[in-house]
């Protein structure tokens, strides 16, 4: 029999390499070794939590775990429900810092992920934090200044910023690299409102004070 770990596992993998906490209580409850029916769903659910903050370094229940037990990765945050794997299959087409506003996109949760899928990958996205960290000092966002460690507890808010690509996504084509200096910082309110206000009208950094006032 698998373990709670592995079946998620399994089925992130089933599932493109991303998902959210609902989808992945339905695919382990549908193809995995553990089922919703021989458990509460306050069991079954927690037991699958439990089992992902184990296998994810940026979690404190990671302690005292090997590298190799580092199986997943919060592309949103934690707290947020969002995970991906960590796995070199996944890592160069995963999107990263989905914000619970974009879940709730009009178009939905699976086209805003293909959405982002394209206009940012996990690597790129790592890179460009820590080019903006060496070059600036600090993690803030581009458009409004705002900085998450002036504000927020150092446990959740260090090394978090959104990353925003400034081609528009409808000008990308498929298997189009990307590079460092095409991303921008932003913070999640920022980054909501420069798509609101259409990135295909922001085709520049200094355009990103377009959304204010």
């Amino acid at each position: 029999m698998t373990t709670w770990a592995e079946d998620v596992r399994n089925a992130l993998r089933r599932l493109g390499g991303d998902a959210v906490y609902e989808d992945i209580y339905v695919e382990v409850d549908k193809y995995g070794d553990h089922h919703l029916a021989d458990y509460s769903r306050q069991s079954f659910t927690a037991s699958i939590r439990n089992a992902v903050e184990i296998h994810s370094s940026e979690s404190k229940n990671f302690k005292n775990k090997k590298p190799e037990d580092d199986w997943f990765v919060p592309l949103a945050g934690l707290g947020a429900g969002y995970w991906g794997l960590k796995e070199n299959q996944y890592t160069d087409t995963m999107p990263i810092d989905l914000t619970e506003n974009d879940l709730e996109f009009p178009e939905g949760k699976q086209v805003m992920r293909t959405h982002l899928r394209r206009e940012r990958n996990l690597v790129l996205v790592k890179k460009a934090k820590s080019a903006f960290l060496a070059s600036h000092g600090a993690l803030y966002c581009e458009a409004c200044g705002f900085n998450y460690s002036s504000k927020y507890a150092a446990t959740i808010a260090d090394g978090f910023i959104e990353a925003h690509h400034m081609i528009p996504v409808s000008q990308l084509k498929e298997g189009e690299t990307t590079k460092i200096e095409d991303m921008a910082m932003l913070c999640a309110n920022c980054h909501r409102m420069v798509h609101r206000y259409g990135t295909e009208k922001i085709i520049s950094k200094d355009d990103l004070k377009l959304i204010f006032k």
